[in-house]
């Protein structure tokens, strides 16, 4: 659940929904009183915190926790990937990932079609997680760390939730004076 928080987080649409939501809400029950709103400002804290993601991730946990939660074992080369569990076994070619983003505790293969399978690194040495980490880079499916301009990326969401409250205030404000 932590790695499923974490990759909630550091989405751009979560983060500009997520504040757009909150400050709406804010500026709503500090402006009219409305206390209706706080449903409004926990389901954008919800998304800024990763905490939405919660109930969804608990379920599958919860109805099947020995498949959901069972150890993985990964062999990752140049040509793709294999997974093996007790019960299963599959291989992927690279090509089938649109990209893979890394959070602090896992690495995120992602399809592109809502499919997306989490490598967790607790518990893998640091020099295999730097191997993997340079493998997928290598094959093209995850960009090389952000630098300069690249790491200011998740305020993009922020600016855009906030200037997404301007203008719907500015232009109620608008709507009002006509």
């Amino acid at each position: 659940m932590w790695n499923a928080m974490a990759l909630t987080r550091s989405s751009l649409v979560a983060i500009a929904i997520g504040t757009f939501a909150t400050v709406a809400a804010v500026l709503s029950i500090v402006v009219t009183g409305d206390r209706g709103s706080i449903i409004l400002l926990l389901g954008g804290l919800s998304l800024l915190t990763g905490l939405f993601v919660v109930p969804f991730m608990w379920w599958p946990i919860h109805q099947r926790r020995d498949l959901v939660l069972a150890p993985v074992h990964v062999v990752a080369e140049e040509s793709g990937i294999a997974l093996a569990t007790e019960t299963s076994s599959t291989r992927y070619d690279w090509t089938v990932f649109r990209r893979i983003r890394e959070t602090s505790g896992a690495f995120v293969l992602d399809t592109g079609a809502n499919v997306a399978i989490l490598i967790a690194k607790r518990g893998v040495p640091e020099a295999e997680i730097e191997n993997l980490r340079s493998l997928f880079v290598d094959v093209g499916t995850m960009p090389p760390p952000p630098t300069g301009l690249r790491r200011l990326r998740p305020l993009l969401g922020v600016v855009i939730g906030v200037a997404a409250i301007v203008l719907a205030v500015g232009a109620s404000i608008v709507l009002e004076q006509r």
